[in-house]
């Protein structure tokens, strides 16, 4: 589905826009269902386990910053995910053992309606480690789970501790 031009791209800059992945059923019973879930905001005064909300939400004007765990609230998110072709763009751009690892913050300042997912391989592992398994496994949409992570040199520092504790870099140039 992609052109070793679009994956070259992907690589540089970190981004690839791909238009008509989805036909026309099923982006409006998407924009349906956000629109849905937008609307009920309007029971909401505050952040809570669903909504992030923006700074000026309000019942009268629900505004919506982020759908916290999309899968969670409703079926057409996971359904999306796991799309053959959303699958097939992931799996050439990223590997075929693919995690879900939450939806990303839009800090856009442009109303608009925006669902962005973070999707790791599943040999790419958190820096801060894993708290519960069976949840962080539950969040495969393809292949299979690994304890082995994939390591590759390259200079990365653990989050922790924080600098002011960490030792002097040894690396040389």
């Amino acid at each position: 589905m992609l052109t070793e031009v679009q994956i070259a791209a992907y690589r540089r800059d970190g981004v690839l826009v791909i238009p008509k992945v989805l036909n026309t059923t099923e982006l409006t019973d998407l924009r349906r269902v956000i629109a849905e879930i937008v609307a009920a905001a309007a029971n909401v005064d505050r952040n809570d386990e669903i909504y992030d909300l923006e700074p000026t939400h309000s019942r009268s004007m629900p505004r919506v910053r982020r759908i916290k765990a999309p899968t969670k609230v409703h079926p057409i998110f996971d359904e999306t995910l796991r799309h053959p072709k959303v699958l097939a763009i992931l799996t050439a751009l990223i590997r075929p053992a693919l995690r879900r690892h939450g939806s990303a913050l839009n800090t856009s300042n442009r109303p608009r309606n925006l669902l962005l997912y973070e999707v790791a391989a599943a040999d790419a592992w958190p820096l801060m480690g894993v708290k519960d398994f069976d949840e962080f496994n539950s969040r495969m949409i393809q292949g299979a789970p690994t304890i082995e992570p994939r390591v590759t040199p390259v200079p990365v520092r653990m989050p922790l501790p924080p600098p002011s504790v960490r030792a002097p870099s040894t690396r040389t140039s």
